[in-house]
This record gives C-alpha cells, structure tokens and sequence, in this order.
C-alpha cells in the first residue's frame, strides 16, 4: 500500500535515494487528490494532479544519468515541462 507514515522519508535517511523519495512523493500527491476530490467532490471544488512527464531538467541529469544520456532527443525542454496544463 501507499505509505503514509513517513512524509519526511525518514526511513530513508541512512541510505537517501532521492530517486524513490521523487516517486513515493508523486504518488502521495496523486492519492491525496484523488481522496480529495472523491470526499469534496459536491462542493464545487476541483482537485488536480498534474505531472510534467519526462524534461530535460538538471534534476533528471544528475539523477538518472544513465535515463537522461538515452533519452535525451526524446525528453521535454524544461520550458515544455514549466507549461504543463
């Protein structure tokens, strides 16, 4: 299941991988919308989750070298990314 006891990654303290912190966070993000929007949902109020997909970031770069090097004519610009809508 979705973990909900350890916002900060705690647990991940010892050995950070900000790769998995980067998931685990945007999946929370999406679960909580989704709750959200299903308990607010004949309010009026809307909930979205919106994800950039794939851009050629600094951040991706350094994360995922490896991803960044093969992917590289078929990412997003960071521009692309920034007007996600």
């Amino acid at each position: 299941g979705l973990e909900t006891d350890d916002l900060q990654n705690a647990r991940m303290a010892k050995h950070w991988n900000g790769v998995k912190a980067y998931a685990l966070d945007k999946r929370r993000q999406v679960a909580m919308t989704e709750s959200w929007a299903q308990k607010y949902a004949d309010t009026g109020v809307t909930f979205v989750s919106m994800h950039p997909g794939w851009a050629d970031t600094p951040g991706i770069q350094s994360a995922l070298p490896g991803f960044s090097e093969r992917m590289d004519d078929k990412m997003r610009t960071p521009e692309m990314g920034a007007d996600t809508i």
